[in-house]
């Protein structure tokens, strides 16, 4: 066990490496007596594994901090199996020591030595290309000249990176066109197809560095990036080099977002974007309204033959200022309501001029469609169209259960809500990931629903209620993120299953954060000072110490106001944690010394010896070696007398740290307890936390 994780930095094998390993694997899994092939020799389906002797992330089996980045990756840590003996290795690390699986890699390569390397595009395979493209539209109109030189441009496997963009104003089509030509050359991209919401619509656009993040979290999940940006960026372009990838960086903001995750050699990048582009390279690609006989063609498909007469479709197509999401969203409300006329959804559509001045921000004619939808379901169903109010709430997309707690009703109840929003085009539903969204634009004539209706409003009515559901929101998510917290901590199989369930919530547990803390009340406070708590190592996992300050000062400051001693003695000392993280000793030991303070007032002795610990621990970074023992001294004494097993293992793993040059036979003495812990729980550091010790103990006897 040791006293501090640090992220690795994780590239991961090259395909030079995977083909080497392929080389002398003879298409076998090298598990002894396992016959099963790593390629299906009918299909050319990639079936085995890539598996690590010593494990590629902190946590997982057989893992050495100290083996270098290109080591952990190198062809002398690597072998090839079938997934189930991939799993079998790795579940049974006692059996499957480092020297035993080197022992078995040796013999397999050794039986198999001389075979042929495979071709880049099978040994590709083996590293877990990831898709993301979302469905194109089966009804996609027009824009052959734009597809036609997007399509030769990313599909023609230039030498240097390929780099496009496509502008122009909100609605106009810029993503659905970026989907189409993306599945029309996926080939040409066989490592992976990326997408990043940049958000430059929205009032906090992602940062470069946020949106390498998630390109690297996408290949590699429990990696742990760096506060420094440019290690981000250095890390990015390693994951992205000698690959394959096509990266759609959608609603970006400006150049300036933009241009620090232009892709290497090899790789395609499409960015679209309200704002024009500029970078070096760049082919760019500026969108307009359709014109008028494509904008008719795409609302007749959408329609049908028959629904409207040709001077009908021409008068919607004009009050939609033929934007393909005011056409799109014309033409599902003429197909889900067969009693409303064309005639009469254009007379509808030619009465709302007034109200598009209202939602002028720069999507006026897509403001038209939506606050013409809402306003009918205002006055159809004004039950539901509060509910749809409460929607606004939710910043990205959520699933049927967080609408069910936002509207206070059963999952059923919130389903037929959902599927008449979903029939009305005011929620739209994303059938591969069983999840609801919101348009951006969308969200924001939600919000006014009631603005749009043409009767009178229930302005205090309207704020009571979206702040109930704000208060929902943020209680709903709080508990999603402990159980992503909760699912992390076990381990294992639930490691990436919590880390996907987190950076699902994330997005919303960011806006209720927002929300709480600049409520006021009691109930808000609470919810603040809960937060960093709840999502403690997940949060420590995705989020850099110099982000999570802020949160933590928030936290302490609500405990301090509804007098919550403790939770306020547990945000200080995570602040400690935080400072020391940043290389800010001294002021971590401020805050490690007011948690002190407290937990002793309190008298809560678990939480007085984990401020002793971390202060034993800045101690030692600071190099005051025999204060630092003094401290973890004090902590194991209160470890042992409230029976806390596994804190007594840390605490004698951390002084043994201490002894370990000084006095060998007493650090491994203090480390066979942590090491017997270890054993006793199943910890995957056990076998290597032992040799370590057996070094120790070694050392002391040649001493004597």
């Amino acid at each position: 066990m040791v006293s501090t994780e640090i992220g690795a930095l994780m590239a991961g094998p090259s395909v030079a490496t995977v083909k080497r390993l392929f080389a002398v694997s003879g298409n076998r899994c090298a598990f002894p007596g396992c016959a099963l092939p790593l390629v299906d020799e009918a299909s050319g389906k990639v079936t085995g594994r890539i598996c690590h002797i010593k494990a590629d992330s902190p946590g997982g089996p057989r893992y050495d901090p100290e083996q270098h980045n290109r080591e952990r990756h190198g062809f002398a840590n690597l072998v090839l199996m079938c997934p189930l003996h991939h799993d079998v290795i790795d579940s049974d690390v006692e059996t499957y020591t480092v020297e035993r699986l080197l022992e078995i890699k040796a013999r397999h390569e050794a039986r198999y030595a001389g075979g042929s390397q495979p071709s880049d595009d099978v040994a590709r395979q083996f590293l877990l290309p990831v898709h993301q493209l979302p469905a194109d539209l089966a009804d996609f109109t027009g824009r052959e000249g734009e597809v036609g030189e997007l399509v030769a441009l990313l599909g023609e496997g230039a030498a240097g990176a390929t780099i496009s963009s496509i502008g122009g104003m909100g609605g106009v089509g810029k993503t659905a066109l970026a989907v189409h030509v993306a599945r029309r050359v996926v080939e040409r991209y066989p490592d992976g197809q990326i997408v990043v919401e940049m958000g430059g619509t929205s009032e906090r656009p992602l940062t470069p560095v946020e949106a390498m993040g998630q390109v690297v979290h996408a290949f590699q999940p429990e990696t742990r990036l760096p506060d420094d940006p440019n290690e981000v960026a250095a890390f990015y372009h390693t994951t992205l080099e000698g690959c394959k990838v096509l990266l759609l960086l959608d609603n970006a903001a400006n150049s300036a977002q933009v241009r620090p995750l232009v892709v290497p050699a090899g790789c395609g990048l499409v960015v679209t974007s309200r704002h024009n582009i500029s970078l070096p390279g760049l082919r760019h690609f500026d969108l307009d309204a359709l014109p008028v006989e494509e904008a008719c063609a795409l609302l007749q498909t959408i329609v049908g033959e028959g629904r409207a007469t040709d001077e009908e479709l021409g008068t919607i197509v004009g009050l939609c200022g033929r934007l393909p999401l005011a056409l799109r969203v014309a033409g599902d409300f003429l197909v889900v309501h067969p009693d409303w006329s064309a005639g009469e959804y254009a007379r509808e559509l030619a009465n709302e001029w007034e109200r598009l001045r209202r939602l002028k921000h720069e999507d006026l004619d897509v403001g038209a469609a939506l606050g013409l939808s809402a306003a009918q379901l205002v006055r159809e169903r004004a039950d539901l169209a509060a509910r749809w109010q409460m929607l606004a709430v939710f910043p990205a997309p959520f699933e049927r259960a967080a609408v069910a707690a936002v509207w206070g009703v059963q999952e059923g109840e919130a389903r037929d809500g959902l599927s008449e929003l979903a029939a009305r085009s005011l929620v739209l539903y994303e059938r591969e990931g069983g999840v609801y969204r919101l348009h951006d634009l969308m969200r924001l004539v939600a919000e006014d629903a009631f603005g749009y209706g043409g009767g009178e409003r229930d302005a205090e009515g309207e704020r009571a209620r979206l702040g109930e559901a704000g208060v929902r929101h943020a209680a709903y998510y709080l508990e999603v993120g402990r159980r992503a917290n909760a699912l992390y901590m076990q381990g294992g199989e639930h490691v990436l299953e919590g880390l996907w369930l987190f950076d699902g919530a994330w997005p919303h547990l960011w806006a209720a954060y927002g929300r709480m803390r600049g409520r006021g009340g009691q109930g808000a406070a609470q919810w603040t000072s809960a937060f960093p708590g709840r999502v403690l190592y997940v949060l420590n996992l995705r989020l850099p110490p110099r982000d999570q300050i802020p949160i933590l000062e928030a936290a302490a400051a609500a405990a301090r106001e509804i007098g919550d001693r403790r939770g306020e003695g547990a945000h200080l000392g995570n602040l400690g944690v935080a400072y020391a993280a940043l290389g800010q000793v001294r002021r971590a030991i401020e805050y490690h010394e007011q948690a002190l303070a407290i937990d002793r007032e309190i008298g809560d002795r678990r939480g007085e010896g984990a401020d002793l610990g971390n202060l034993g621990l800045a101690y030692a970074d600071l190099g005051e070696v025999r204060r630092a023992i003094e401290y973890h001294e004090q902590a194991l004494a209160i470890a042992r007398e409230i029976g806390d097993r596994r804190g007594e293992a840390l605490r004698c793993w951390n002084l043994g740290l201490l002894y370990e040059d000084s006095d060998p036979a007493r650090a491994a003495e203090l480390m066979q307890v942590c090491v017997d812990y270890e054993r006793e729980i199943g910890h995957p550091d056990a076998a290597a936390d032992a040799e370590r010790v057996r070094g120790l103990s070694d050392k002391a006897g040649k001493g004597r």
